[in-house]
C-alpha cells in the first residue's frame, strides 16, 4: 500500500486535478490524506466530496492556516503508523 499526503490551502482547481489524477491511476492500493490548511468555501466542500465518494480518501482540517511544516506533521501523525527519515550524511 502507498500512503499519499496532499496539502491544500485555497487551491480548488489544483486539488481537483491532483485527486482525479490519483484516482485515475492503474495502481489501486493507496490511501490519500488531504490536509486542508484552513481553507474555506468550495475548496473544503470539494475535498469532502472526494472523501465521501472514496473510502481511501480522508480529509484532515486545520481550523486556521498553520503553514506547510505543521500541516505536513498533522498529516503524518494522522497515519497511525510510524514514519522515519534515514539520514545518510
Amino acid at each position: 500500500m502507498i500512503i499519499l499526503i496532499k496539502l491544500m490551502f485555497r487551491r480548488r482547481m489544483v486539488i481537483e486535478e491532483s485527486v482525479d489524477s490519483i484516482i485515475g491511476q492503474s495502481f489501486r492500493d493507496w490511501e490519500l490524506f488531504i490536509v486542508d490548511d484552513g481553507s474555506t468555501g468550495k475548496t473544503v466542500e470539494l475535498a469532502c466530496r472526494f472523501e465521501e465518494a472514496d473510502p481511501r480518501i480522508r480529509v484532515i482540517r486545520n481550523e486556521t492556516n498553520r503553514k506547510l511544516p505543521a500541516s505536513l506533521n498533522k498529516g503524518l501523525c494522522s497515519l497511525g503508523r510510524a514514519v522515519s527519515d534515514m539520514d545518510f550524511g
